[in-house]
């Protein structure tokens, strides 16, 4: 059985590869986009992830859920 920590260590890559992606999308692509985007960054696994709501949810540090920052808003809801 895969430890849980090459699982979140495999999503912090996933994750960076998608912050890089997104913020090099031009910004007619990025008006598509149907949700918020953040990159949020936990100072304690010094990893990012990529979240659609505002509020800190760690997915690498559950016992500290709310540990991390916003880092920047990577893309806004398009609304029809």
């Amino acid at each position: 059985m895969r430890e849980l920590k090459h699982t979140r260590d495999d999503f912090a890559k996933l994750s960076d590869a998608v912050i890089d992606w997104v913020k090099k999308m031009p910004e007619s692509s990025k008006k598509t986009i149907k949700y918020n985007l953040y990159q949020t960054y936990c100072p304690m696994v010094k990893k990012n992830w990529i979240q659609s709501i505002e509020s800190v949810r760690n997915p690498y540090a559950p016992y500290m859920l709310e540990c991390g920052t916003i880092k920047s808003q990577l893309a806004k809801e398009s609304k029809p």
